[in-house]
């Protein structure tokens, strides 16, 4: 188990209680630098809320956040982003009525990029938006570069946040639930995709997923949340083979 003090990402006894309910209860994990952990646990067992917990958008009652060392349990959702947290949510975030090449720029400028005017033809500027188009063959979708992002399927979308992700400079990724709303034809691709930014940048990654295929395919270690608590925390292999889990969640052996 990683130890806190050297993780990338680290929280330490993390507890959440709202109006009088036990939503987290001392959660402690450390994930390495370049680490993919997967989050899993039946619904209601505080996934989202630890991702919440961990980006800023909720206050823990107590415990503590640590990205790279430095303590941000009460750091604002921006100045995390500073630090290099980037996140998905389970419903895309997009600016749907920009292009998808709008989209990967604007994240690029608020990391601090200058592209000169935001609506200046790319033509105009085509050395200046060529690491853009990079993050978008990267995800394959430069050729979808001038298309609205509404108009892109729901598996292109989620494309399209990692290459936003990618443009922020995000270190440390929070990705709630990825799969969720991809057509199964276009999972494997969406995964070799994810694989493959995570291991091209060293990328930290913490993913809650319900396709338990996808998490035995891509984790590195996976959390298994339980009535708000940590139950375990292994290998893919030791968690499917632990009958704790098992008996809590995934019921008959993988």
């Amino acid at each position: 188990m990683t130890d806190t003090e050297s993780a990338a990402l680290a929280v330490e006894d993390l507890s959440l209680v709202i109006d009088g309910a036990q939503i987290l209860r001392d959660v402690t994990l450390g994930v390495a630098t370049g680490e993919l952990v997967a989050v899993i646990g039946p619904n209601g067992a505080g996934k989202t809320s630890l991702l919440n917990v961990v980006s800023g958008t909720m206050r823990p009652t107590q415990g503590r956040v640590a990205l790279h060392g430095r303590d941000v349990t009460t750091a604002s959702p921006a100045r995390r982003a500073r630090r290099g947290l980037g996140r998905t949510f389970q419903t895309s975030y997009l600016f749907l009525g920009l292009t998808v090449l709008e989209n990967v720029r604007l994240a690029a400028q608020a990391k601090g990029q200058r592209f000169g005017g935001l609506w200046r033809a790319p033509g105009r500027s085509a050395a200046a938006l060529a690491p853009i188009r990079e993050h978008l063959a990267r995800v394959g979708l430069d050729g979808a570069r001038n298309r609205p992002a509404g108009s892109l399927s729901h598996g292109d979308r989620r494309k399209l946040e990692l290459a936003i992700m990618l443009a922020s400079g995000s270190t440390i990724v929070l990705l709630d639930e990825p799969m969720a709303g991809v057509n199964s034809e276009d999972l494997p691709s969406l995964m070799e995709l994810i694989r493959d930014v995570q291991r091209d940048t060293d990328a930290t990654v913490v993913m809650v997923e319900h396709h338990i295929d996808v998490v035995l395919e891509l984790a590195h270690r996976v959390a298994v949340m339980h009535h708000g608590a940590l139950l375990a925390f292994d290998t893919p292999e030791n968690v499917v083979a632990d009958a704790t889990v098992r008996d809590a969640y995934l019921g008959e052996p993988l």
